[in-house]
């Protein structure tokens, strides 16, 4: 009779991000994780394919997380680029150990247009919420958005950018 276990998706998500906080990336495989949830590696492999995949499912989980809020907490005009950069940064914080891992980046770095465009282009639809229409000049924020807060740039450096922009100077 097979073994039931309840929540394997969620501990297998918890499991790699715990391994990933303590290990690093490239010392992470589908086996380790599978050895200490006591698990057959088929078994992990039959809710994700790879690595990878695990990686990108917790981390779209917390976006999301984010993205809401960020949704929630946009009331006031004035406010919506410090809200989006918050949360941009908070985001990007808390993945920093994945961010900064040189292993991790070159997996990443085939796949990343791809989902760049995607991040990207959810900010631009927060920026145009109410507020600037133009296409080019939402992406262009949004872009710099997201590099700002890989920079880790301050929101006070930022804040007279977005002034000016709004008022179209």
């Amino acid at each position: 009779m097979p073994k039931i276990i309840s929540d394997i998706k969620v501990n297998i998500l918890k499991e790699t991000k715990a391994q990933i906080l303590e290990n690093g990336y490239s010392k992470v495989t589908i086996r380790s994780i599978a050895n200490k949830l006591d698990l057959a590696v088929g078994t992990i492999y039959n809710y994700f394919h790879s690595k990878d995949m695990i990686i990108a499912t917790f981390m779209l989980e917390d976006w999301n997380v984010v993205l809401e809020k960020i949704q929630n907490e946009i009331y006031f005009v004035e406010d919506k680029f410090r809200v989006i950069y918050d949360g941009l940064l908070e985001f990007i914080i808390s993945y920093d150990y994945i961010f900064c891992d040189s292993s991790a980046e070159q997996n990443y770095a085939i796949m990343s247009k791809k989902y760049h465009n995607i991040f990207r282009n959810q900010i631009v639809e927060l920026i145009v919420k109410n507020n600037i229409t133009y296409d080019f000049v939402a992406t262009f924020l949004a872009q710099n958005l997201i590099t700002w807060s890989l920079e880790k740039t301050p929101y006070s450096n930022l804040e007279p950018i977005f002034k000016k922009i709004i008022k179209g100077e």
